[in-house]
C-alpha cells in the first residue's frame, strides 16, 4: 500500500493551505494553472446538478497529500489513525453518492424537455455545460478587468 500512496505524492497534486474546506480545489487549480475560484465554481455546478462534484471532492480530500507535511488521510486511516479530515472526506463522498443520480436540485432540469430518456440526459448535460462556460467567461472577464485596472499607465511623453 505504501507504493500506492507514494505514487499519489509524486503526482504533484496536493491539498493546499489556501482552502475553504479541504484544500482540494486549491490544489487542483494550482496543478492546472487556473484560478481556484474557477475550480470551486465547477465543483459547485457538478455538485448541484449531479452530485459528482461532492464524490470527486471527497475522493480528493481522502487521497491527496497535505501540502505542508505530505500526510494522506486514507493512509492514516488504514494505519488506524482516524482524524476529523478523514471523517469529512468520507461524509462528503457519501453525500455525493446519495445525490449522484439527481444532484442537490431534484431532477427538475431533466423533465423540462418532455421527450424522456437519453435525449433528456444529453440535452441537460449540454445545458450544464453552457452554464459552466458562462461561469468561466464571467470569471475570466472579471480577472482581465482587474488586471487592466492594476496596470500602471505610462507618464505623458514617455515615448
Amino acid at each position: 500500500m505504501s507504493s500506492f500512496f507514494d505514487s499519489l505524492r509524486r503526482t504533484g497534486l496536493v491539498r493546499t493551505e489556501e482552502r475553504w474546506v479541504g484544500g482540494v480545489c486549491g490544489g487542483l487549480a494550482r496543478r492546472l494553472g487556473v484560478d481556484p475560484a474557477l475550480v470551486r465554481a465547477a465543483t459547485v455546478v457538478l455538485s448541484v446538478f449531479t452530485g459528482l462534484g461532492l464524490v470527486l471532492y471527497g475522493l480528493g480530500w481522502a487521497l491527496l497529500p497535505e501540502e505542508r507535511d505530505g500526510r494522506i488521510h486514507l493512509e492514516q486511516a488504514v494505519s488506524g489513525d482516524l482524524d476529523p479530515g478523514f471523517a469529512g472526506a468520507v461524509g462528503t463522498f457519501v453525500a455525493g453518492l446519495a445525490l449522484f443520480d439527481h444532484g442537490v436540485l431534484p431532477t427538475w432540469y431533466l423533465g423540462l424537455w418532455g421527450s424522456g430518456g437519453v435525449f433528456d440526459a444529453i440535452w441537460s448535460a449540454l445545458w450544464v455545460g453552457v452554464v459552466i462556460v458562462v461561469i468561466v467567461a464571467v470569471l475570466r472577464w472579471f480577472l482581465r478587468r482587474d488586471e487592466r485596472r492594476a496596470r500602471p499607465t505610462p507618464p505623458a511623453g514617455a515615448y
